[in-house]
């Protein structure tokens, strides 16, 4: 793993083909990313997905572009289990 001079890592994995995730729990998904997880404290549910519940804070949030649609795109695919990466 190769830390990058503007933030990040790269990782070189020579054989490995793709990566996904395994055994999260959907309610702690949000907590990976640092921008969902901040947006959502402002959430009416302590218990919300940010997918269609009422009075959601992080939809407006990606709306207004305060989140970026693929940081949220990002989420939302780890979320429905469609989270491997080529």
């Amino acid at each position: 793993m190769h830390q990058l001079p503007e933030g990040g890592y790269i990782i070189d994995t020579p054989g490995i083909r793709e990566f996904g995730t395994i055994d999260f729990d959907k309610y702690e998904v949000s907590h990976y990313f640092p921008e969902i997880f901040a947006a959502s404290k402002n959430c009416r549910f302590n218990n919300c997905l940010h997918t269609n519940e009422q009075d959601c804070a992080v939809k407006p949030a990606v709306e207004s572009g305060q989140i970026a649609l693929s940081r949220f795109e990002s989420y939302l695919s780890i979320l429905s289990g469609q989270d491997v990466f080529r």
